[in-house]
């Protein structure tokens, strides 16, 4: 009795695997047979991206910005969120204290880790909210250095040094080695 439940149980779980296999086969056959839909959604994902291409283009201009007057090595270790879209932009937006609502255009880099002083910002105030990013920025600068003081002399000197300027309806923070180079670096490219 033991052997012929064994036997009705094995066959069970073979047909099922065969089963899913069939079924697996006949998605993937329909999934290489296009439709309508397919076409459809084919061109919604086209005018998207359109759209999302405008869109990113201004955001892109003041991100390219950044990376130009980087090196790769920096480029790569730390991102640039211009985009709410961004996997790190809710925890840059707490960091520095700043809503999104606030900017028109941004892009924004910063360390979130705590053995560096670095962040780098363009941005653009929504109508009326300047001294709102303002505020924010040096309450940043006030709050790395209080964080640097006693920890990392270098990152201390490096948070003292940030840069603060207003280029056009553009606000520029440069906290970073030689800020006030790259400061000058960022105003020249909004020109």
């Amino acid at each position: 009795m033991k052997k012929l439940l064994m036997v009705g149980v094995s066959m069970m779980i073979i047909l099922s695997l065969v089963a899913c296999s069939k079924k697996e086969d006949d998605k993937k056959d329909d999934a290489n047979k296009p439709g309508i839909e397919d076409n459809i959604d084919k061109d919604k994902q086209e005018n998207e991206k359109d759209d999302d291409n405008k869109d990113e283009a201004s955001n892109n201009k003041l991100s390219q910005i950044i990376s130009d007057n980087r090196d790769k090595e920096l480029n790569e270790a730390v991102g640039i969120v211009d985009s709410s879209d961004d996997q790190d932009a809710e925890i840059t937006f707490d960091m520095l204290g700043i809503d999104e609502k606030d900017m028109s255009e941004y892009a924004i880099s910063l360390s979130p880790m705590n053995i560096n002083a670095y962040c780098v910002a363009i941005v653009k105030p929504a109508e009326g909210k300047k001294d709102v990013i303002m505020d924010a920025f040096k309450s940043y600068k006030a709050s790395q250095e209080e964080a640097f003081e006693q920890y990392l002399q270098d990152q201390y000197k490096i948070a003292q040094e940030a840069v603060l300027t207003e280029a056009g309806d553009y606000i520029v923070f440069a906290m970073c080695e030689d800020s006030a180079t790259f400061r000058d670096n960022i105003v020249n490219a909004l020109k």
